[in-house]
């Protein structure tokens, strides 16, 4: 019966609540039934199931009694009447009377069934004959099998009536109800929630057919090894439900790229579920995505232990969370939101626009700030309401030992150095003995602020909102449920970034990069001596800390008193004037009671604007609307020497990935750290990689990498990575990165790309209108399909153009690989031309020079070039010999160039400065480390053969600055920390070169084959150190000369 039950062809509604369902064909023809949808040719539901082609169908039936063919069959009923009406009138009375079909046909059976024998007699009632079977009477009166197999077994077991039914399976589903519930709220935990845009609490997921989700939740389930709990059309009943989760759909995008990517995954593959290549890539894509739910709920279980152990032993910890909702949500005045803006004329001129920051302290509750948009934001802002809420927490509960911050990805608010260092500043004055600040990841940072903001808006959005004080009030009563302790208008805020200028070591490298997505969890404490030292990990789940061992030294002097008020932006810049009048033209739209009430809006602003400072000079307001200072509670003695031994410390959690690592080279800046020693260390990390992985079938690509491209119905191109490429993922063998595209200019008689390259220009660019587009045409979603060579060797020139006042640098493709590339592509691209191009031999009147700023690119020439074309020739001779022969994407990833100096770090303004001295003084003399996409001018400048080719020294001496005198430097003399010299250099792009005083930082360690540096650096107009080559060539040649202080006698 089961089985029969399990392949029925007609299905009928369990409860008998319907007539019937359609019939669906389902298992082997017939396979475990006495009739199928043979029988209902027309359909089973409604006036179809008495209609003449079922009734003849079900006359030519066979019956399963052994003495005739049919019980209603043409021999016993010669006329269809009897039948029709049997089966109308059951249909349409019998079944509705009697609670259903099922329980009306068992009513019926049960006459006639026999408890001794436990069979049916033949003594069913169809039209005048009194002695059909069961089955004849059952598909007499328009029954499916699948329904006549479930009463006959009611009779059989005496099993409950509907009722009965009903109860039993409300209780099962109470069950399955609760498990699919908690299911559905786990899932919910990991989306992204609203930041005040919508009406409710609401979280955001990608949008998925709701057959999709039973899936993946049924799958989820499997993969456990758990029983499926529920079915299909339950869960579908407790989804919808769910109005909270909204789905995301093809006009909007998910929250989280990693999130987003998955569904893109399984998109492309859902019209093939039976292929076992499918079935593969999307156990992969479940798997993923399985590790990444416990990535972001590793990282949201780590900020919610901070949470408990602050409210359980406040005096351990103190845990803040801290976020703000979207600006312009809290514009006014402002009429009731939810109907249509009466003021229309209005709506678009500016009104008082304010700022909210909350701040939620654990075991206190949350407080809100509210400052007006001319005050502005960020760290200051940040630090202040910080501040504040720490007085309070203090004044509630006390401090405890050790500070935890909750913050967003936001770097221009929270992740940046102004925050860092007043959190290092709150342990450097013994408020804290340790602290640290948190962020989760991107796209996964939903907290209980997030839906307070929701709840707060939605309210207000219904209420008309003429004043501050208005808003204030409305503010505390809606945040009411969310434990508000205070909202509080603040008409100034502190200076924390003059406050602590020049006290501190500058940091950087922290924010997402080439080399992630940056550091998210940062922790400082004291040493033994008393210095605040700073670590930091790319997550919660991260294994290591960055720096291993002593952490980077905050500061350098202790700031002294307190932070004095910041200035707030002039009238102008946040169009008082304007305001004002808009405000007054709202009077008359305002919907008052009575003129009082008019009258009393129209004092409250006047006082506003009365008490606006002049000009942005907060510290001319009244003191009752000053910050005044308030110093916290510091810890004892005592408590300040229970500091932990060893490394970092924080609170543990598990899921850790490789995700969540930190990068494979440190990219942080700080004391003992400049950015020389990052980009030093990228290079080297970049050719040993390059080595390891010459021989596989994906070699490397890295941000600022040179690659040949072919793009679909496109020519090939040189490109270069300009963005999202993560150092992690070099060697994936998915990639997607943006790419600048080049645009070559060939070289006169000669056929290929032995011409120069320019970064080709965006024609919709303006400058004053982001949305067009950034000034070189930009590609995104590159991959590696595109790729026909990798890393490209290249150097750079100075080309004189038609029209152009100043020769313009440009990029050439270096010979080698040229000609891997015809060896890869000889139908495509033209052999090596033989002898080579002037270009490309360094025999050019710009590679010899002419006087400064010419031979630029010489370095790299002498990397990748000799001067006899012949000798060139032999050597590409011998590469193409040497490379093995395969496919073409196998053949480009087997001699993808390997060479660690092909892809040289940013160094390209100091390198300017010294391609402007002649050739003779080409060495490159200083560096400076800029951002990805200002590398395309990367050359190297180091050609010493040439050191004294040229004897024209048309050069301006240096100017020795007073209070000092040159001095003679020979060679073995040490230069160390502290001295003080003149480079002749270019510190920017665009500025030509002169001499320049700067102060040497420390010695680079000698023989290191990644650095053509001897020094780091520091110049007189500058914060950061630079590499710069303090050596027997550059000072020969008068690039730099030493200067020592004068004896005062």
């Amino acid at each position: 019966m089961e089985e029969a039950e399990k392949h029925g062809s007609v299905e009928d509604d369990d409860d008998g609540d319907s007539k019937a369902d359609p019939p669906r064909r389902r298992g082997k023809k017939g396979a475990g039934k006495l009739w199928s949808i043979k029988q209902y040719p027309e359909g089973s539901v409604g006036a179809a199931n008495w209609d003449m082609e079922n009734l003849y169908a079900a006359r030519n039936w066979k019956c399963p009694c052994t003495d005739r063919d049919n019980c209603i069959g043409i021999e016993r009923f010669p006329k269809i009447d009897p039948i029709y009406d049997c089966r109308k009138t059951f249909q349409t009375t019998t079944a509705q009377n009697e609670g259903g079909l099922r329980d009306a046909m068992r009513k019926e059976l049960e006459q006639h069934y026999s408890k001794e024998t436990r069979s049916f007699g033949r003594s069913f009632v169809v039209g005048s004959k009194n002695d059909c079977c069961a089955a004849s009477a059952a598909l007499a009166r328009g029954l499916t099998f699948n329904t006549y197999s479930k009463a006959r077994a009611d009779v059989r077991l005496e099993r409950p009536w509907k009722d009965g039914r009903k109860v039993a399976k409300e209780r099962i589903q109470t069950d399955q109800t609760a498990y699919i519930e908690a299911w559905i709220r786990d899932l919910r935990d990991g989306m992204e929630g609203s930041k005040g845009r919508e009406r409710s609490d609401t979280w955001h997921t990608a949008k998925m057919p709701t057959k999709k989700r039973w899936e993946e939740y049924r799958d989820s389930l499997i993969r456990a090894k758990l029983p499926v709990i529920g079915s299909q059309s339950l869960f579908e009943k407790i989804w919808r439900k769910h109005t909270e989760i909204r789905q995301i759909g093809a006009k909007k995008h998910a929250k989280c790229d990693t999130c987003g990517g998955f569904e893109v995954e399984l998109d492309a593959i859902k019209n093939k579920r039976n292929d076992a290549h499918a079935h593969q890539i999307r156990e992969d894509v479940y798997r993923r995505k399985e590790i990444h739910r416990r990535e972001q709920r590793g990282e949201r279980d780590y900020a919610k232990s901070i949470e408990f152990h602050a409210a359980r032993v406040p005096e351990y910890a103190t845990a803040l969370n801290i976020d703000a909702p979207t600006q312009d949500q809290f514009d006014i005045p402002v009429q009731n939101r939810v109907a249509r803006d009466v003021v229309k004329s209005l709506e678009s001129q500016p009104k008082w626009a304010s700022k909210i920051t909350g701040v939620m302290a654990t075991g206190v509750g949350m407080l809100a700030y509210i400052t007006r948009c001319g005050l502005g934001s960020g760290p200051n802002l940040t630090c202040t309401t910080l501040y504040l809420t720490l007085l309070v927490v203090a004044h509630e509960r006390g401090l405890g030992k050790r500070l935890n911050v909750l913050f967003d990805n936001t770097c221009g608010d929270n992740k940046n150095n102004v925050v860092i260092i007043f959190i290092a500043w709150l342990v450097y004055t013994d408020v804290f003995r340790e602290a640290s600040f948190f962020c989760m990841l991107k796209g996964h940072t939903f907290t209980i602020l997030d839906q307070s903001f929701n709840t707060m808006i939605s309210q207000l959005m219904q209420e008309c909102i003429y004043t501050m004080g208005t808003l204030l009030r409305l503010m505390f009563r809606f945040l009411r449920p969310y434990n508000v302790v205070d909202v509080r208008e603040l008409h100034c805020i502190w200076d924390w970034t003059a406050f602590f200028d020049g006290h501190y070591n500058k940091l950087g490298g922290f924010a997402t990069s080439q080399f992630g997505s940056g550091m998210h969890d940062f922790y400082v404490r004291k040493d033994a001596a008393g210095d605040v030292r700073l670590w930091l990990r790319q997550s919660s789940q991260t294994t290591t800390y960055f720096p291993e061992g002593p952490g980077y030294n905050i500061f350098k002097s202790s700031p002294s008193g307190s932070p004095p008020l910041a200035k707030a932006k002039p009238d102008q810049r946040w169009s008082r004037a304007s305001v004002e009048s808009t405000i007054r033209a709202w009077y008359r739209f305002m919907v008052l009671d009575t003129p009082e009430e008019l009258s009393k809006v129209k004092s409250e602003w006047a006082a506003v604007f009365n008490n606006l400072p002049p000009d942005g000079d907060t510290a001319q307001l009244p003191d009752e609307k000053q910050l005044q200072w308030e110093e916290l509670p510091k810890m004892s003695a005592a408590e300040t020497l229970e500091t932990e031994s060893g490394g970092a410390s924080g609170y543990g959690g598990d899921g850790v990935t490789a995700a969540l690592e930190n990068p494979a080279v440190n990219p942080v800046v700080g004391e003992g750290r400049t950015a020389a020693d990052v980009q030093r260390e990228l290079r080297a990390h970049q050719g040993f990689v390059r080595t390891s992985a010459q021989d596989t079938h994906y070699p490397a690509v890295f941000q600022a990498d040179f690659l040949i491209l072919q793009r679909p119905s496109c020519e090939m191109e040189l490109h270069r990575v300009v963005n999202r490429m993560i150092i992690r993922d070099k060697l994936a063998p998915e990639l997607s990165f943006s790419t600048t595209e080049y645009v070559h200019t060939p070289q006169p008689g000669y056929l290929g790309f032995w011409g120069t390259f320019s970064p080709k220009l965006n024609p919709g660019y303006t400058e004053h209108d982001p949305r067009n587009g950034p000034m070189h045409q930009r590609h995104h979603n590159i991959g590696r399909d595109c790729i026909k060579l990798y890393s490209v060797k290249h150097f750079t020139d100075k080309v004189e153009f038609a029209g152009v006042e100043a020769a313009k640098t440009v990029v050439r493709i270096a010979a080698p690989s040229l000609a891997k590339l015809h060896q890869l592509y000889p139908n495509q691209v033209p052999p090596v031309p033989s002898p080579l191009p002037d270009s490309h031999t360094g025999t050019t009147s710009a590679a010899r020079g002419r006087g400064r700023g010419a031979g630029r690119g010489r370095g790299r020439q002498a990397q990748y070039q000799v001067a006899a074309s012949g000798q060139l020739q032999a050597d590409v001779s011998g590469q193409l010999t040497s490379t093995a022969e395969g496919s073409a994407s196998r053949d480009a990833s087997a001699i993808a160039d390997s060479d660690a100096t092909e892809q040289q770090p940013q160094r390209s303004q100091p390198h300017r400065a010294a391609a402007q001295r002649k050739r003779s003084r080409s060495n490159r003399s200083a560096g400076s480390d800029s951002s990805v996409e200002e590398q395309s001018d990367v050359v190297d400048s180091s050609d010493e053969d040439h050191a004294h080719a040229d004897n024209n020294d048309d050069d301006p001496p240096a100017p020795i600055p007073d209070g000092f005198e040159a001095v003679e430097w020979f060679d073995g003399m040490s230069v160390g920390a502290g001295q003080s010299f003149m480079i002749w250099t270019s510190l920017s792009r665009r500025a030509g070169a002169k001499w320049h005083q700067a102060r040497v930082v420390r010695q680079l360690p000698q023989g290191s084959s990644t650095s053509p540096f001897t020094h780091d650096a520091i110049f007189h107009s500058e914060r950061h150190p630079r590499g710069v080559s303090l050596c027997i060539s550059t000072y020969r040649i008068g690039c730099w000369v030493l200067l020592q202080p004068v004896l005062v006698k």
